[in-house]
C-alpha cells in the first residue's frame, strides 16, 4: 500500500510540474492557456507567421491563402492584392486570404478608398490611402470589390455616380508605376446586391432608403467601367451568394468560401 501511495504521489507531482511548465511557456509567448473545457482562441497566429513586422497592418492575426491551382501555383497567391470593404475583410477573417493580401476596411466606399488615409503598415506611423498602399505593396494584380457602402442614402450618390467613383479609383491605381507585371492588371468585382431585408434590419437607418435599388444597378455600371478602363470583370451576383439574415449585406461564411473559390478559379487567368 505504501508503494502504491508513493507512486500516486509521484505521478501527481509530475503532472503538476508539466502543467506549470506548459503554462509558463504559453505566457512567455503572450498566449493565455485555455481553461478546462474551453475552446482554444481563434486569434492565435498560424505556425510560421508569428512575426508579422513586415506585413500590412489592419489586424494582428494572419490566416491561410486561397487554394493553389495547378496552372498558377503560389505566385498568384502572393502577388494578388484584394481591395474592398467589410466583405473583403471577412475573406481574411474566414481564413481565405492572408494578412498581406488585403487592403480593406469595414464601411468604406470608393471615395474613402481614394481620398482617406486608412491604411497603416508595421513600423510606419504614417497613414496611406488605398491607392498609396497599392504603390507600396507592388502587386502583380488587384481585385477590387467596393460600392456597397456608396449606396447609403445620406451620400446622395446614384448608381451612375458610384460607377464614376470606381472609375476614378481604377484610373488612379492604373497610373501608379508599381505593377510587378509591368502593366496594370485589375479585376473589378460587382458586389452582391443588398437584400431587401435590410429595410427591417439594425442597419436600416444607417443605409437609408434606396440602397437596395442602387445596389441592383451597380453590376451594369461596373461592367461599363471595366470595359472602358480595360479591366477584367466579375459579377458576384452570378455566383449564388447568400447574405446573413441580420443585416442582409454581409455574406454568410459559406458564401465567402464560394466567392473565394470563384476568385481562385478566375485570378490565375489574369496574367
Amino acid at each position: 500500500m505504501q508503494k502504491q501511495a508513493v507512486l500516486v504521489c509521484s505521478v501527481c507531482a509530475l503532472a503538476a510540474i508539466l502543467t506549470i511548465a506548459i503554462t509558463m511557456t504559453l505566457l512567455k509567448r503572450g498566449k493565455t492557456p485555455a481553461a478546462p473545457g474551453e475552446q482554444p482562441s481563434s486569434e492565435v497566429l498560424v505556425p510560421g507567421e508569428e512575426d508579422i513586422s513586415d506585413h500590412y497592418q489592419i489586424s494582428e492575426t494572419s490566416a491561410a491563402l486561397l487554394p493553389e491551382t495547378a496552372d498558377a501555383g503560389e505566385s498568384y497567391q502572393k502577388e494578388t492584392l484584394f481591395l474592398g470593404d467589410s466583405n473583403t475583410v471577412r475573406l481574411y477573417a474566414n481564413g481565405l486570404i492572408s494578412l498581406q493580401q488585403f487592403c480593406a476596411k469595414e464601411g468604406i466606399g470608393t471615395h474613402a478608398a481614394l481620398n482617406e488615409g486608412i491604411v497603416t503598415f508595421k513600423k510606419d506611423s504614417n497613414t496611406y490611402t488605398i491607392a498609396q498602399a497599392v504603390a507600396k505593396m507592388k502587386p502583380r494584380r488587384v481585385v477590387i470589390m467596393l460600392g456597397t457602402n456608396d449606396t447609403k442614402e445620406r451620400l446622395g450618390a446614384n448608381a451612375c455616380a458610384i460607377g464614376k467613383g470606381l472609375r476614378r479609383l481604377v484610373r488612379k491605381a492604373q497610373s501608379i508605376d508599381c505593377w510587378a507585371g509591368g502593366q496594370p492588371n485589375l479585376l473589378i468585382v460587382a458586389p452582391p446586391a443588398i437584400g431587401k431585408g435590410v429595410e427591417r434590419s439594425p442597419v436600416a437607418q444607417e443605409m437609408g432608403l434606396g440602397c437596395v435599388e442602387k445596389s441592383l444597378r451597380l453590376p451594369g455600371q461596373f461592367r461599363a467601367v471595366a470595359a472602358e478602363t480595360r479591366c477584367h470583370f466579375l459579377d458576384a451576383n452570378a455566383l449564388g451568394l447568400a447574405h446573413n439574415p441580420i443585416d442582409f449585406m454581409h455574406l454568410t461564411r459559406e458564401s465567402h468560401a464560394r466567392l473565394a473559390a470563384a476568385l481562385a478559379e478566375r485570378i490565375p487567368t489574369l496574367f
